[in-house]
């Protein structure tokens, strides 16, 4: 009975849709987006070849990222298949290793897109805490900001804050964010666990791209966003 729910849990949403050149598969891999990894196949002979038709570069692009044919290299490598211009794919001779490859081939796609992106994010939070630091220090004495410091919240779990800085009754809790998913959902998890009504700790998170309306929402649940222009002024208001 188990395995019967199993199985129609891992077949939901399945789908192979056929066309001219072959035929596209939706897996359940994900790229950061949370958009399924498709898969095509195309019949060769009594083989087949099996590729991400690119998806794993267009995926890193969309998110500002549009170098990665390292990490695709690497990641192909580490799933037994081959990386060709952009495209992760693998031949085989007979429909039995089809199951295998279409697997193969999401796995590394989704993986190489992932490790971009995470680059790329981390890439774009270390030039933005330098400016973040620039303006605390010239408002705050430096001996007063911690950088990349934990601070435990209301589960009794601690989590890491690029910036905390401790000012007459205050606690100033500061993150960077960036407009990529593994930004905005770490930095609002670290921000919603910390105590609802605890009106000496400020939340803030602050930013230099520009979000999108959904993620402005999302981060004005848990902390106050500030752009980097205007934290200047913002600090000055909370520490007088």
């Amino acid at each position: 009975m188990i395995c019967e729910d199993v199985k129609a849990a891992l077949t939901e949403g399945d789908f192979c849709e056929e066309a001219d050149s072959g035929a596209t598969v939706a897996t359940h891999c994900m790229y950061p987006s949370f958009d399924p990894v498709h898969v095509s196949v195309v019949k060769i002979g009594e083989g087949y070849e099996v590729s991400d038709a690119g998806g794993a570069v267009n995926a890193a692009w969309l998110h500002g990222r549009s170098n990665i044919a390292k990490i695709l290299s690497k990641e192909c490598a580490r799933f037994g298949i081959e990386h060709n211009n952009g495209v992760a794919l693998v031949r085989i001779d007979n429909k039995d290793w089809l199951r295998s490859a279409i697997l193969a081939v999401a796995n590394a796609s989704a993986s190489a897109a992932a490790l971009a992106i995470e680059h790329a994010t981390n890439a774009s939070e270390a030039e933005l805490n330098e400016k973040i630091f620039e303006t605390l220090s010239l408002i705050i004495d430096k001996n007063k900001v911690e950088r990349d410091r934990a601070y435990t919240g209301a589960s009794g779990k601690d989590w890491k804050y690029n910036f905390i800085v401790k000012v007459n009754d205050r606690t100033l809790l500061i993150n960077s964010v960036t407009p990529y998913h593994t930004s905005i959902n770490s930095k609002y998890v670290a921000f919603s666990d910390l105590p609802a009504n605890d009106s000496y700790i400020s939340r803030i998170a602050v930013h230099e791209r520009q979000l999108n309306t959904v993620e402005v929402a999302l981060m004005q649940q848990v902390c106050t966003l500030m752009p980097i222009g205007t934290l200047d002024k913002g600090l000055r208001k909370l520490v007088g």
